[in-house]
């Protein structure tokens, strides 16, 4: 888990650095940020660039080298990123960070600095992608490159101080397009983690119903649904202003039990989520234990 990282926002800025990397693989162990690129903007404007290539510990492969055209020679020469870091943290400083699919460069940048003993980056940030599927429609996909060219700008080459002109230029776009209730309305909205996974969920606290049972309630999910994917019932719970546990505690409101043949056929029967739950019911703890259905009727009637 990134303890430190910041927080994922949907509120729309006009002060904020443009961040993008290149990597000599997919791989975040063994792979390493081979390009570190970034674009300052002062009112929806570019006024300074930083963009260098740095040599990684392992060669980049093939495939990858395909992909951004930054080759073992180009870097061989270059600084590390332990030589770098600091005067990359220093021009963005406190900024809002943009990015499309930013979770992807700032995780890689944030366990680079772990791994050098380096402060991790803390800064808050926008991901052009998660914004770009919230407010906008009529495209193909919602990949860089397609936006990009959605909006008549040239189509970006896989280095980074590109894709970071590209990034703003979406941004800008998408910032335009909006009225300002809707720009108000996506402040609001928050990103939440919604298992150990990186991942989150978008939360409207407009959306909050203070007399449902689940409201400021914890409530921990066991077992597969039928009729519900995790993140689908994590997401109506967050949504009505409850809270998802990973574990029965002695915090949990109410357990929602899955598919009853999955919970026999996994856990032989009871799993342990459903057994702590009966435990602590005995002991005096109220918990409510949910079946699917139950948990169904429960979320519709909002």
């Amino acid at each position: 888990m990134r303890y430190l990282k910041g927080s994922s926002t949907l509120k729309l800025v006009d002060d904020y650095c443009v961040v993008d990397i290149e990597t000599s693989n997919a791989d975040q162990v063994r792979g390493d940020i081979i390009e570190l690129t970034s674009l300052k903007v002062r009112a929806n404007e570019v006024v300074d660039t930083f963009s260098v290539l740095l040599k990684p510990r392992y060669p980049i492969d093939i495939h990858t080298m395909r992909i951004h055209n930054i080759t073992n020679k180009m870097v061989q020469d270059a600084p590390t990123f332990p030589e770098i870091i600091h005067s990359f943290k220093d021009f963005i400083g406190d900024d809002i960070l943009i990015g499309h699919n930013v979770h992807f460069d700032i995780n890689y940048i944030y366990d680079n600095c772990v791994r050098q003993n380096v402060e991790p980056l803390k800064n808050d940030f926008i991901d052009t992608l998660r914004l770009s599927r919230r407010t906008y429609k009529g495209v193909q996909n919602y990949k860089l490159t397609t936006l990009a060219t959605h909006f008549g700008y040239s189509a970006t080459t896989h280095r980074g101080l590109d894709d970071c002109y590209s990034t703003h230029l979406v941004y800008q776009e998408l910032k335009n397009r909006l009225s300002p209730e809707e720009i108000e309305a996506l402040a609001a909205i928050k990103s939440v983690y919604y298992s150990h996974k990186e991942s989150t969920i978008d939360v409207d606290p407009s959306n909050f119903v203070k007399t449902h049972p689940f409201y400021k309630r914890h409530i921990v999910l066991s077992g597969k649904m039928k009729q519900y994917s995790r993140r689908q019932a994590s997401s109506l719970i967050l949504n009505i202003g409850g809270f998802i546990d990973r574990e029965v505690s002695s915090a949990t409101n109410f357990l929602v039990l899955g598919d009853p043949e999955y919970q026999l056929r996994v856990f032989g029967g009871q799993s342990t989520k459903h057994l702590d739950a009966l435990l602590r019911i005995q002991s005096g703890q109220g918990i409510t234990i949910l079946s699917e259905d139950e948990f169904k009727e429960l979320v519709n009637n909002v």
